[in-house]
């Protein structure tokens, strides 16, 4: 399984490039965000409606810094979203992170 690490700001094409390597190499892709936890859960916990405007952006933010030192919880996610798609034999796996130390932790821990 190969493993990409998209990053970009918003609106600049990142779903666009997965869902044309999807239809030019024609192999099944898993695409997870390391913010998708922290939506998932401000829409449970908080009611979040999914619009971005800047109070929005900050509370995702914050969110995702809390559950950071809390338990690394958004790293574990796509940890755990790479080995659940290694097992189903997945060719490719994409995930959005802005981030650079994260995304040099998320390529030390796909070395190992």
């Amino acid at each position: 399984m190969i493993v990409l690490i998209i990053n970009g700001a918003p609106q600049v094409g990142k779903d666009t490039f997965i869902n044309l390597l999807s239809k030019i190499t024609e192999k099944e892709i898993v695409a997870y965000s390391s913010i998708d936890w922290v939506k998932n859960t401000a829409r449970q916990i908080f009611g979040w409606n999914g619009t971005k405007d800047t109070k929005s952006r900050q509370m995702l933010s914050d969110l995702k810094d809390l559950a950071i030192k809390w338990d690394d919880i958004p790293f574990k996610c796509v940890c755990t979203r790479i080995g659940l798609s290694l097992k189903a034999s997945i060719d490719y796996f994409c995930t959005n992170i802005r981030e650079p130390s994260e995304i040099q932790k998320l390529c030390d821990w796909c070395k190992t």
